[in-house]
């Protein structure tokens, strides 16, 4: 996985977790209320639920995976529909909010998995595998196509894999150059390796 991708949600986990996962405008410096975020997971595996409900998908309901499962919010929504549920994340601060926040979930578990891979699962062993809001955020094509592969391995025969991948970024024509150079993402990169808190510089820099 990549190192600075890796740092950048670790340095999320610790600073505002909730906003990090769900980016909505009004929520951003911890005012996420955690019952209202946590709903919007319920929300949107049901609507994931209903799209495909008639492929009669899956044939057990045993297990399931959710990869890139931030602070679990849709992991609690998955318990509802299988007997157990693993959250994994590439940052072991996210996966600690996790933790907290679905102490009261006793068959939802969490993991760090900060591999290019899932081979800590064997093949054939989840009945469900979920990855939603996650592929877009790794680094490059090739990342994507070997988890794909990797979701497909670890899944169950009759099992149901729901992903989602934009197929493309729309830039606006003005907003192009500064997109690409990213001038404010590169100085707080450097003062990040320099050191400074992560909390300091979204307290001094939004």
């Amino acid at each position: 996985m990549n190192e600075r991708n890796k740092q950048g949600w670790e340095d999320w986990g610790r600073v505002d977790p909730l906003w990090a996962v769900l980016t909505e405008p009004e929520a951003k410096g911890g005012n996420w209320d955690p019952q209202a975020f946590f709903a919007t997971g319920k929300d949107t595996l049901e609507d994931l639920l209903a799209a495909v409900a008639g492929l009669d998908l899956p044939a057990r309901a045993s297990s399931a995976l959710d990869f890139g499962c931030g602070v679990g919010r849709l992991t609690r929504a998955l318990v509802a529909h299988v007997e157990s549920v693993v959250g994994v994340d590439v940052a072991t601060s996210m996966v600690t909010a996790a933790e907290r926040f679905n102490a009261d979930l006793p068959n939802c578990t969490f993991r760090v998995n900060s591999r290019d891979d899932l081979s800590m699962f064997g093949d054939d062993t989840f009945d469900v595998v979920l990855c939603h809001l996650v592929l877009q955020h790794l680094a490059g094509p090739a990342l994507v196509a070997t988890f794909i592969a990797e979701f497909i391995r670890v899944l169950a025969p009759g099992g149901l894999l729901l992903f989602q991948l934009p197929t493309s970024v729309p830039t606006p024509p003005r907003s192009a150059v500064r997109n690409t150079l990213r001038p404010r993402t590169r100085i707080l990169r450097g003062l990040r390796r320099l050191g400074a808190s992560p909390v300091w510089m979204h307290r001094r820099f939004g």
